[in-house]
């Protein structure tokens, strides 16, 4: 199971409710701006910014996969790269230290 930041899991979301279809970037973007009211096109912009950022995180962890230039959609659970960095992930996960308390 994969634990995402809430800013990537509401790209993932505005993602996957376009189903398997390649959506374009900056409309899931745009999306992810339009959610908070702004004061100024400053903030709005930034807010933007931010949501590219966290568009280009989540195809780096192949949890999203382009289409083209401009395009992406959800990587889907059998995806033998997605498995393959889960496993990965999940050996981390086990060859940490215990946390130490006290």
């Amino acid at each position: 199971m994969i634990i995402l930041h809430p800013q990537q899991q509401l790209i993932r979301d505005l993602v996957e409710d376009h189903g398997d279809d390649p959506v374009r970037i900056t409309t899931i973007v745009n999306r992810f701006a339009k959610i908070q009211r702004y004061d100024n096109r400053r903030e709005r912009d930034e807010k933007r910014l931010q949501g590219f950022q966290q568009v280009g995180q989540l195809i780096k962890g192949c949890l999203l996969e382009r289409h083209g230039t401009h395009k992406v959609r959800w990587v889907p659970m059998d995806n033998p790269r997605r498995r393959q960095l889960e496993q990965r992930w999940d050996e981390l996960a086990r060859s940490l230290p215990p946390p130490r308390l006290g």
